[in-house]
C-alpha cells in the first residue's frame, strides 16, 4: 500500500483522552500525531468519511487550557489486533496556527523516538 502522508506520524508515549466535541460517548484515545493527522484508539467502530469535531484533553504543561479543539475527517477505522478497540485513521481539517503550535508541543514533549 502506497504511503499517502505527508508529515512523520509521532507515537506518543502516553494516551490523551479525545472526545466528540458535545462529550456524548466514551473517549476515544489519541495514540498517534502528525501536523495534518492522528490515530484514534476506540472502543467502538467509528463511522468513516464524515468530521468530527475532537477536544483532545492535555495538560497544562501543553497548553494552558488543558484542551485542543480540532476537526477532523475520518479516513478510515479497522479493528485493532487486539479485538476489543478500532484503530481510526483522521485527517485534521482547517488547523489554526495555535492548533499547529499545539500539536508541535505535544510532538516535542511525549514522541516516542
Amino acid at each position: 500500500m502506497e504511503e499517502r502522508r505527508k508529515n512523520k506520524r509521532w507515537l506518543l508515549n502516553t494516551y490523551f483522552d479525545a472526545y466528540r466535541e458535545n462529550r456524548d460517548a466514551s473517549p476515544s484515545y489519541l495514540a498517534d500525531i502528525s501536523k495534518d493527522g492522528l490515530l484514534l484508539i476506540s472502543r467502538h467502530p467509528v463511522q468513516t468519511n464524515i468530521v468530527v469535531p475532537l477536544r483532545i484533553s492535555l495538560n497544562k504543561e501543553v497548553t494552558l487550557d488543558g484542551e485542543l479543539r480540532v476537526s477532523s475527517r475520518v479516513v478510515r477505522c479497522n479493528k485493532d489486533r487486539d479485538c476489543n478497540y478500532y484503530n481510526a485513521g483522521c485527517k485534521l481539517v482547517d488547523l489554526s496556527s495555535s492548533d499547529l503550535k499545539t500539536i508541535e508541543r505535544i510532538i516535542e514533549m511525549y514522541h516516542i523516538t
